[in-house]
């Protein structure tokens, strides 16, 4: 969305709302865009996105592995309560 609300000094390219949802999910995960930023501010505006994508995306890891790791967890000490029946 943000893209959308950029000024055309920015990137050269007046967005339009589909280009701009397009590319901030292609910056989000990570894919390469063809991009090209003319300013400073759009540098770290790309920045901004790549490093919420990274973030978010190790977060998702993490609560999978949490969840993976509590479940094989909690099948341990059911196994365990059944060999000491």
């Amino acid at each position: 969305m943000g893209f959308y609300f950029l000024d055309l000094c920015h990137f050269n390219i007046d967005f339009t709302f589909t280009e701009s949802v397009i590319n901030t999910i292609r910056s989000f995960i990570l894919v390469d865009t063809d991009l090209r930023p003319a300013t400073s501010f759009e540098h770290y505006f790309l920045y901004s996105i790549n490093m919420l994508g990274v973030v978010s995306i190790l977060y998702f890891v993490w609560l999978f592995y949490k969840r993976l790791m509590q479940k094989t967890k909690t099948d341990n000490l059911k196994f365990e309560k059944v060999k000491a029946w």
